[in-house]
């Protein structure tokens, strides 16, 4: 995972080149470094999605525990 990488992603992507990026783009960059991981969607661990037509077992999309850990130790600073 790297936070820095996405980050020149976005801002080179977003703001420099065509600033044309999506939820899907930011979406598919987060999976592609580890930012997010896939999971199955569990209505008791993820809660009720009342905007968005998912049901159990769908692909889901969760920040990753090395999110979690880099945002841990910039939040313990």
């Amino acid at each position: 995972m790297n936070i820095a990488e996405f980050a020149r992603w976005a801002v080179e992507s977003g703001c420099w080149e065509s600033c044309a990026i999506d939820g899907g783009d930011i979406q598919d960059k987060a999976l592609e470094l580890g930012i997010i991981v896939e999971t199955k969607y569990d209505p008791d661990k993820h809660g009720r999605q009342y905007l968005t037509e998912i049901d159990e077992g769908d692909t889901w999309y969760v920040f990753s525990d090395d999110f979690f850990a880099a945002l841990a130790s910039v939040e313990g600073k």
